[in-house]
């Protein structure tokens, strides 16, 4: 965002200032909320990868798996299996 900063502005009347700071309090408020929708934005997008079959964890409660394969995953989730 651009922060540079203008000349301080006098207010001719109290309802000209009066309008000045309740225009402020909106740009503040919006400027807030942006920042804001930019941080759940950032935490909301992920960065999709590809999983190899023999890695997929899921699997194991979404699949019917082989013996070896089952063993393999729960094992892997238990933190038994050590990968190179």
């Amino acid at each position: 965002m651009n922060t540079q900063r203008s000349k301080p502005m006098l207010a001719r009347s109290t309802c000209e200032a009066e309008t000045i700071a309740e225009v402020i309090r909106k740009i503040q408020w919006l400027r807030n909320f942006v920042q804001e929708i930019t941080l759940i934005m950032k935490i909301l997008v992920t960065e999709y990868q590809w999983i190899p079959s023999k890695n997929r964890l899921a699997d194991v409660r979404t699949r019917a798996l082989d013996r070896i394969k089952f063993k393999y995953l729960t094992d892997k989730i238990m933190g038994s299996v050590n990968e190179q």
